[in-house]
C-alpha cells in the first residue's frame, strides 16, 4: 500500500500550489489492488479510482499489514461520497474563513486532512487533534523526514 502526494500542470494544481507555497497539490491513497481513494477537488467528493498518473509524483510505501491495509480501506471507503473542503483552499482562510475546527472533523475533507485521518487509524499518529489545518506540502515534509512512523499504543482495532 502506497500514499501518493502529486501535482500536476492543470491550472487548479498550478494554483494550489503557488497559493500553499508547495511542490505537491494533491496525497491520495493507492491500495495494493491499484485502488486509489482520495477526496476529489474537480469532484467535490471522497472518490474511488483505479490507477490514476500524474506528471509529479512522490510515492511512499506504509509499513502495514494485509489486515491494518484492509481496515484503512474499509474506513476510506464509508467516506466514499462525503463532501471535498472547498474552505480549506482559501490561504490562511482569512477572505473565507474554515467552518471546519480541527482537520480531523469527517464532514468534509481535503485530501491531506483525509490521508492523515486514515493514517491514524493503522497507527500512525501525526498531528496533534486540536490541530487546524493540514495541507498537502505538511504532510509531504512529514514523509520526507521520516517522521511517519507507527506508534503501537496509536492502533485502533
Amino acid at each position: 500500500m502506497k500514499v501518493k502526494f502529486s501535482a500536476s500542470k492543470l491550472p487548479l494544481s498550478v494554483i494550489s500550489r503557488i497559493a500553499m507555497l508547495s511542490p505537491v497539490s494533491h496525497v491520495e491513497f493507492v491500495f495494493s489492488d491499484g485502488v486509489t481513494i482520495f477526496p476529489s477537488v474537480e469532484i467535490g467528493q471522497v472518490i474511488l479510482v483505479r490507477k490514476r498518473f500524474y506528471p509529479y509524483e512522490y510515492v511512499f510505501d506504509l509499513d502495514i499489514t494485509e489486515q491494518e491495509e484492509q481496515t484503512l480501506r474499509e474506513w476510506a471507503e464509508s467516506h466514499i461520497g462525503v463532501k471535498f473542503d472547498y474552505r480549506a483552499l482559501a490561504p490562511f482562510n482569512v477572505l473565507i474563513p474554515r467552518k471546519k475546527t480541527s482537520w480531523k472533523d469527517p464532514s468534509v475533507w481535503m485530501c491531506s486532512e483525509f490521508v492523515a485521518a486514515g493514517l491514524e487509524i493503522v497507527g500512525y499518529k501525526l498531528y496533534d487533534d486540536k490541530f487546524k489545518k493540514i495541507i498537502p506540502k505538511n504532510l509531504l515534509r512529514k514523509f520526507q523526514n521520516k517522521e511517519v512512523v507507527k506508534s503501537v499504543n496509536n492502533v485502533h482495532n
